[in-house]
This record gives structure tokens, C-alpha cells and sequence, in this order.
């Protein structure tokens, strides 16, 4: 691990966007930043949202500038805007047409909707770990990791510990 965010262009040039290459959990300056495991990443335009499992978090990526979307480095499971909100090891993302993201907040056994304001609110899950399927709120889930929005807005995710790929309508 080098705990960068690189880019690759066209020309195979391999530049670095943000991270100091340390470990770590900071905000600031892209050179100077922080970060831990990174798991996922969606681009929007020139900005870039980083999922930093290992610190709990949504790290946006914009003119030079590392800060804390949504989350912080203490784990919990909390609703909530911006930093008040709780992951636990988050782990992929995935964006709508509408600029909402959705995370799958993997040892918490949930989906998690993120406004692009920042407010966060579970669309999926119950937090026990299981695999039931059901209404939306009410089915058990294991560790889900990869993520992905269909062009009608359904969410497809793969549900780790139950081997299975799971859907959720929009």
C-alpha cells in the first residue's frame, strides 16, 4: 500500500493526485493529505470521492483540496450530515444520474444513500448480518462491498459473506 490516489492517462503517465504516502487520516492540502485504505473511488467531473474504509469515510478530492465528505474516523452507524455521520468499514460507491451516491457500508450490513449536500440516510439493511431478502429495511445483509447503479436507478450490490449478488429498487 502507498495510500495515494494515482491517475493514469492515455499515454500510460502515471501522476499523484492526493496523499502523502503515509497512513493516516488528514484533511488539507492534496500533497500533505492523509489516507488509509482506499476502496473505492468515483470520479464527478474534476472531483473525485474516495471511499478511506480503514478511516470510516467519504473523502472528496476537489481543486487541490482533500476534505472529509461524509463520516469520520471514529466507526459507528449513524444517519447524519457530513462528519456527524458514522460508517464502519465502508467499502465500494457508485453515483445516480442525480448526483447521489451510494455506499455499501460493509461491516455495518447496510446501504447507505448519500445526498450531494452530504446528508447520509440507510436505504438498506437492517445492521444485523444476515441474508434475508424483503422490503428494503428489512432485509439482512453480509458485508456488502461492490456497488453499482442501473440507468432506471436500481442498485446491485454483491453481498460478500453471502456469496450473492442482491438487488435494491430505487
Amino acid at each position: 500500500r502507498n495510500y495515494l490516489i494515482r491517475k493514469i492517462d492515455t499515454q500510460q503517465n502515471v501522476t499523484t493526485v492526493a496523499g502523502k504516502g503515509t497512513s493516516g487520516y488528514l484533511d488539507g492540502l492534496a500533497a500533505q493529505a492523509l489516507f488509509g485504505e482506499i476502496t473505492g473511488l468515483v470520479a464527478t467531473g474534476s472531483t473525485l470521492y474516495a471511499v478511506d474504509q480503514t478511516n470510516n469515510s467519504i473523502r472528496k478530492i476537489a481543486s487541490g483540496r482533500v476534505s472529509t465528505f461524509a463520516g469520520s474516523s471514529t466507526r459507528g452507524s449513524t444517519d447524519g450530515t457530513g462528519t456527524s455521520a458514522r460508517f464502519y468499514r465502508p467499502h465500494g460507491i457508485a453515483q445516480d444520474k442525480s448526483g447521489h451516491f451510494y455506499v455499501t457500508d460493509s461491516y455495518n450490513h447496510l446501504i447507505r444513500k448519500i445526498d450531494p449536500s452530504g446528508k447520509v440516510t440507510t436505504i438498506a439493511g437492517t445492521g444485523q448480518s444476515g441474508n434475508t431478502d424483503g422490503p428494503a429495511l428489512q432485509a439482512k445483509l453480509q458485508y456488502p462491498k461492490a456497488i453499482i447503479v442501473a440507468a432506471n436507478g436500481d442498485i446491485y450490490f454483491s453481498d460478500a459473506a453471502g456469496s450473492s449478488i442482491r438487488k435494491a429498487a430505487n
